[in-house]
């Protein structure tokens, strides 16, 4: 890429819409953003506050907006915990990441008032809404699977639209670099938008189907394959992915088709008020890629499963939560495979490759049962 013959009234070549005048022309020597400016304007769209229940709902929204963990506190976060923290692989939106490390996703330590929060249901409708799997013990009814489907799918569109409206913050980042950072930081936030762009338009489908759903109490589209541990498991999670390919390496969707919208698989892993809890959630129309994906996870035994889970979780969700102890023992060639799973985007590891046997194998997490729900 060069910028010598670029015109200073020619259009940016960032593809931010200005003039180049008005843009990059001498970006190298421009400080517009201190570090502290660009963390709190992005801190801020992830505060937004907004009720996440259905639109017909939203005159009866009492209490103010809460801050909800998709990953119960108490029930679950608080039983791997040490001294109230858990260990999180840091995300776009916390003061872990440096403008200068926006490709690196380490773990670091949180408190569990922090873990797995955001600001997408007022007081009433989050007590109301999700009562049957934050105040009962999980028995895996249709309604407890879609009730943890529906809270990642909330708050997985609630965070697209805060990356949505953040994306100035990435252009304001090649402050005073060269030219050539200057680019590389434009192409990935081009890239970056682009991909969100998409997930958007995901969203804005399937939100109004789960609506409807919770709206009506018809909960017969739901379709749920769910996993018990004899004891709490030392990962939790919580959200959604367009699986790609299955653990077998057998493609199941093309996620680059941007025409298409693409099938989602919500997952959870929790504690159930008796045992641990690996949950697997989605709709009947996504059953062309969501059944075989799990029938390959079927097919696994049982003292693979978790090693299998733990590929699945670090492959595709940031939203995972650690127990100290567990992450603090695990060997140092195991925790670099896990990091590296976490960054496999920034990375370009072909997603074919993702849930492939590399060659880890760590402790067995004691399976009592393992079942389907709907599933015929």
């Amino acid at each position: 890429m060069s910028r010598q013959k670029l015109g200073r009234n020619d259009p940016c070549w960032c593809g931010s819409g200005k003039k180049y005048k008005y843009c990059h022309l001498n970006q190298e020597n421009q400080t517009t953003r201190t570090p502290h400016e660009a963390f709190k304007s992005l801190r801020k769209e992830f505060s937004a506050k907004k009720c996440m229940a259905p639109e017909g709902w939203l005159d009866g929204c009492e209490g103010g907006i809460c801050k909800a963990h998709t990953v119960p506190k108490s029930g679950s976060l608080k039983r791997i915990a040490r001294d109230g923290h858990v260990y999180n692989m840091s995300s776009p939106h916390t003061r872990n990441t440096r403008t200068e490390n926006l490709r690196r996703i380490v773990p670091k330590l949180i408190g569990v008032n922090l873990a797995s929060t955001f600001y997408g249901f007022c007081s009433r409708h989050d007590h109301s809404v999700f009562a049957p799997i934050e105040k009962e013990v999980f028995r895996g009814t249709s309604q407890q699977c879609f009730l943890l489907g529906y809270r990642a799918i909330a708050m997985e569109m609630y965070k697209k639209h805060a990356l949505y409206r953040s994306l100035g913050f990435i252009l304001h980042t090649d402050d005073e670099r060269t030219f050539e950072e200057q680019f590389e930081i434009q192409t990935f936030k081009n890239a970056f938008e682009i991909s969100v762009r998409t997930a958007l338009k995901d969203y804005e489908h399937y939100k109004p189907i789960y609506d409807s759903i919770l709206e009506n109490h018809d909960f017969c589209k739901v379709r749920a394959y769910i996993i018990e541990f004899e004891n709490t498991q030392p990962v939790m999670c919580s959200g959604v992915a367009n699986p790609e390919y299955d653990f077998k390496g057998t493609k199941l969707q093309d996620v680059s088709d941007f025409s298409k919208t693409l099938d989602l698989l919500c997952f959870t892993s929790f504690f159930g008020g008796e045992r641990g809890i690996a949950a697997f959630c989605w709709l009947a129309e996504n059953d062309p890629t969501c059944r075989p994906f799990i029938e390959s996870l079927v097919a696994i035994p049982d003292e693979l499963v978790s090693t299998a889970l733990l590929r699945f979780i670090f492959s595709y969700f940031e939203n995972v939560y650690m127990k100290p102890d567990w992450w603090e023992n695990l060997a140092v060639k195991p925790r670099n495979a896990i990091i590296g799973r976490s960054n496999h985007f920034v990375l370009n590891n072909p997603m074919e490759a993702a849930l492939a046997d590399d060659g880890m194998i760590y402790d067995p997490w004691t399976i009592v049962r393992r079942y389907h729900i709907h599933s015929v």
